[in-house]
């Protein structure tokens, strides 16, 4: 069993390979922003909370390549659907 799952009970978790466009820090909650694709570039960024984040990406830079694990949550508000990637592991890709 990984470090971040406590329990155990779920087995699975979303991976994703790209290079990290940004870091940002903030009080509570800190996002990391990979450009991910091959031929249509995009971005996807992945939110975590603070004290974790800066633990998790000493060490990292913008331009690195690298794979992230993570999950996705949903939140409805004001009759519209929100979702987040929360971040739960950082690798560097070979």
């Amino acid at each position: 069993m990984d470090s971040f799952n406590k329990n155990g009970k779920q087995l699975f978790f979303n991976k994703i390979i790209g290079l990290i466009h940004e870091i940002e820090n903030d009080e509570r909650f800190s996002n990391l922003t990979l450009k991910i694709g091959h031929e249509n570039k995009r971005f996807a960024s992945f939110c975590m909370k603070t004290d974790l984040f800066l633990e998790l990406i000493k060490g990292y830079i913008v331009g690195e390549k690298v794979v992230v694990t993570y999950y996705l949550s949903s939140n409805k508000k004001n009759n519209r659907w929100y979702t987040t990637a929360t971040l739960l592991t950082i690798e560097r890709a070979i």
